[in-house]
Parts: structure tokens; sequence; C-alpha cells
């Protein structure tokens, strides 16, 4: 093992001692670039796959929700698989948490689903409509221009939704 190898994991293993003599456990804590943080108040961080989670009970609209995500260093989750999505519905399920926003909208361009970092889930306009895994059911996004959010419902379809209606919200970040 090279020296730099083992100042890394000597450097883990003191964050861990400290989140432990902290009393958190793995369920509280949020890695952010090597270090360790305590998750926001109200919400629940967890690990899947090669992704890290925060959902939060409290109502936000969806920019507020962004915000938050953003001040962790996370955005708005992104939900690319089949998979993903029933993960993220089960864990919101275990902690009672019913409508989530996710990280799509069409703020930008009516009609063009984005995530919030500008990759495209769906146009409504385009033949086939998307590049990548989306959860919107016929006929979602229905809503036209008062709609421009997305939120994920108890059956884990999404669906377009008033930006300032007020939900619990999910966020994402890759995994240190």
């Amino acid at each position: 093992m090279t020296t730099m190898a083992k100042c890394k994991l000597k450097s883990q293993l003191v964050s861990v001692l400290l989140v432990v003599a902290a009393g958190c456990n793995s369920r509280d804590v949020v890695a952010t670039s090597g270090s360790v943080s305590t998750c926001e108040p109200d919400c629940i961080c967890e690990l899947f796959e090669t992704n890290r989670y925060m959902f939060c009970a409290a109502l936000s609209t969806w920019p507020a929700a962004d915000a938050v995500c953003s001040a962790h260093g996370m955005r708005l989750a992104r939900i690319d698989s089949a998979e993903e999505n029933t993960w993220i519905r089960e864990t919101a399920d275990a902690n009672d948490l019913v409508r989530l926003w996710i990280g799509t909208s069409d703020l930008t361009e009516e009609g063009v689903w984005r995530w919030t970092d500008g990759d495209l889930v769906l146009s409504v306009a385009a033949a086939g409509g998307a590049p990548g895994y989306h959860d919107f059911p016929a006929p979602e996004p229905n809503r036209g221009r008062g709609s421009n959010c997305g939120s994920m419902h108890e059956s884990s379809s999404w669906h377009d939704q008033p930006c300032d209606f007020e939900r619990s919200f999910v966020c994402r970040s890759p995994a240190p």
C-alpha cells in the first residue's frame, strides 16, 4: 500500500471515529468531498449504488427544496433507472414521505423536461419522447404553463406540479 493510500485510509478512519464519538449513526451523516457533516434536520441520509441521498420531510416549494439540496452540495434527485425509482419510493414510504419533489422541471423551456444538471429527461413535442429513463405516465406531463416541476407520487410515477406546492423532497449526489 502506498503512503498516500495509507494516509487516505487513516483520514477515513478518523472521520468514522469522530462520527461515532459524536453519537451519530450512518443514517445521520453525509460525506461531502471527504469530510463528514450531519444530515439536514428532518432529513434521513442513505446510500444506494454509487449515490448518496437525503430524504427531507420538511414541506417545501420546489425552488426552496433545490436550495436546501444545493446547500449540502447536492441536487434534487435525478433518477436514472426503474430500480433507483423503486428504491426511492420504498425509502420514502418507509419514512412516511408521500409526495416528493425530484430534480426535473421544464422551467427553462415549456414541454422540455430537464434534470437540474441540464440533461434532457423528456421532450413532450419529440416523437417517442425521451432519451433516457422517466416515469411520467400518459398523459403526464400534462399541465402546461402552470405546472413546471417534477413530483414523485405514492405510486412512484412522476407528475408535473406547480412549483409553489409544498412537498417533501429527495436530494442526490455521487457518493465520495
